[in-house]
């Protein structure tokens, strides 16, 4: 845990100082070169050609530095982030083959087929429960839970065409059964 710690204060590190890089550049830039040369040039009403050249160069020598200096803060910065998912690969291998039990489903056919089987249901693809159901001769599952998520799925598709007529005709005909539920909470 100590690599781990280590690598994440370097991160934190290095993060804190380009947080801190990007406002000091902007301010060097409109402060140092760039006002000097301006202040240059506004002096100088009779600037030839050739000082404003120098004056550009001058501003181009910093804008190389400022560019050389952050080009460097983000080698730095991405050596840091190469280490540190270096460290978090070694700490946590993932080793897949140990949720792969090729023996978890022996003799265990009916309930897997069963379990599809619902969670189709849940899913509202009823003509794809009967092949299911017809092709792996499964039959514990009764029609009348296949029909309750048919209501709620036409409830629903009502609900999103804005009729809450179907809802509250379901909401009437169990309200001895929503009531008895109230009553035991």
């Amino acid at each position: 845990m100590d690599v781990l710690n280590s690598a994440q204060t370097e991160y934190k590190k290095i993060e804190a100082k380009h947080i801190d890089f990007f406002p000091k550049i902007t301010e060097k830039m409109e402060t140092s070169t760039l006002r000097e040369v301006n202040q240059k040039i506004l002096q100088d009403s009779t600037s030839t050609v050739e000082t404003v050249k120098q004056n550009l160069a001058e501003i181009f020598r910093s804008v190389e530095l400022l560019t050389s200096q952050m080009s460097d803060d983000h080698k730095e910065f991405q050596k840091t982030i190469s280490r540190y998912e270096k460290v978090i690969d070694k700490k946590w291998k993932q080793d897949i083959t140990i949720a792969s039990n090729p023996d978890a489903f022996v003799d265990k056919e009916q309930v897997l087929q069963r379990t599809i089987a619902l969670h189709f249901i849940r899913q509202g693809k009823f003509k794809l429960v009967d092949t299911f159901m017809q092709d792996t001769q499964l039959m514990d599952i009764t029609i009348d839970l296949q029909e309750q998520f048919d209501n709620m799925y036409k409830i629903l598709d009502a609900i999103d065409n804005f009729n809450l007529r179907p809802a509250l005709e379901w909401a009437k005909s169990k309200r001895k059964e929503l009531e008895q539920r109230g009553k035991e909470e």
